[in-house]
Order: structure tokens, then C-alpha cells, then sequence
């Protein structure tokens, strides 16, 4: 069972990937942030780190779980017995692998997707710190919104958000910058594998 078309850009290795075009990403990137500048991004406020933002940062993390497991349950029951959660590293390189594909996994669960209509892909801490899809060693981002998810190669993902994304600042404190991509728009273009996950809260 494939989780995704045979397309040559898919088919390129992590190293390929990171050696040929790092320069040509940063600076589609680059290019895009000339209207994000530090001073237009929110000040924090005084008491940044309340109640509020932890319990924000909990949550999120206890529905990000929810999802792993449901997508590593997932695969369990479409015969890939031997896929595992990964345990954490510095930096989030990646959460699940499975050996069968010999592919890693990176898992974001965006229930406000649902709302927005949009992904996010996070791209960095500030300006100067790279995070998420540039750094993470995945060869596929899945993203699901509690009923639905999908599976993009994440060199065409990202290579998607350069040309099409807009740069936001967000996340808790809105200290990450990533891009916003509509979920139609980019599902259309990708034609990324799609599947029915239901996640709900364990009893």
C-alpha cells in the first residue's frame, strides 16, 4: 500500500533535499518576510508565562498525542505491526516511523483548521531560528483536523508553502512564524492520501 504518488520531487532523499535547494527555500522565504518584521510582530505581554498559556500548551499537547497514537493505531491495523512512536528529541525531528515504508512520520494535528479552513506550517522561533518543516528529518507531515487526515511528502509541502504561502506570526505567545496555506487549496494541488481518523479524548 502506497501513501503517496510517484512523483519525482517525492522521490528525492532528505540529504538531496537539504544540500540542493537550502539556499533557494531560505531565500523564497526570505523574500516573503520582508511584510513579517520583528517590529510588526505583537510585544509579549508582562506575564507571559499564566496559567492561560500553560494550560493552551497542555492541551495542545494532550490532542497532538491523541493523534499520534490514533494515526500509529491506524497503521497497525493496515498491517504495518512494526511502527513506532519515536522518542522525543531536541528540536522535534520527527514522531513516528515505521519500517515497512522505511519512512518517518511528522504528526500535526490542527483542529482549528476545521474553522480557519487553513494549515499551518511553522517555519521558525522569530526570525532567526529555524523550526518545524525546515528542520524536521520527516519524510511525511500528516496532517489531521479530528475526523480526517492527510499524508504530504514534505519536500512538495514545503515547496508548496514557499510559492503559495503567506507568512504569519502565531502559535502560544505568537513567537513562531508560519506559513498559512488554505486546506483546499493545497489538498487539490498535492493530491496528498487521505483517510478517515476520528480523534477523540481517551475515557
Amino acid at each position: 500500500m502506497r501513501l503517496q504518488k510517484s512523483r519525482p520531487n517525492a522521490r528525492k532523499s532528505l540529504s538531496r533535499v537539504q544540500t540542493r535547494s537550502s539556499k533557494k527555500r531560505w531565500k523564497g522565504i526570505d523574500a516573503k518576510r520582508d511584510s513579517v518584521s520583528p517590529s510588526s510582530k505583537p510585544e509579549p505581554d508582562a506575564g507571559s508565562q499564566t496559567p492561560s498559556r500553560q494550560s493552551n500548551f497542555q492541551r495542545d499537547r494532550f490532542w497532538g498525542e491523541a493523534f499520534e497514537f490514533a494515526l500509529l493505531d491506524w497503521f497497525h491495523r493496515a498491517g504495518y505491526i512494526y511502527a513506532h512512536k519515536v522518542d522525543p528529541r531536541p528540536g522535534g525531528d520527527y514522531d513516528l516511523f515505521v519500517p515497512e515504508l522505511q519512512k518517518r512520520f511528522e504528526c500535526k494535528f490542527d483542529r482549528m483548521s476545521r474553522l480557519t479552513g487553513n494549515f499551518a506550517v511553522e517555519i521558525g522561533k522569530g526570525i532567526a531560528k529555524p523550526t518545524g518543516i525546515t528542520t524536521s528529518a520527516a519524510h511525511i507531515y500528516v496532517y489531521g483536523d479530528g475526523e480526517k487526515a492527510w499524508f504530504f511528502p514534505k519536500y512538495e509541502l514545503w515547496m508548496y508553502c514557499v510559492e503559495h504561502g503567506q507568512i504569519r506570526w502565531g502559535g502560544d505567545g505568537r513567537e513562531f512564524l508560519m506559513w498559512v496555506i488554505p486546506c483546499d487549496e493545497v489538498i487539490e494541488a498535492l493530491q496528498p492520501r487521505t483517510i478517515d481518523l476520528k480523534v477523540r479524548k481517551k475515557s
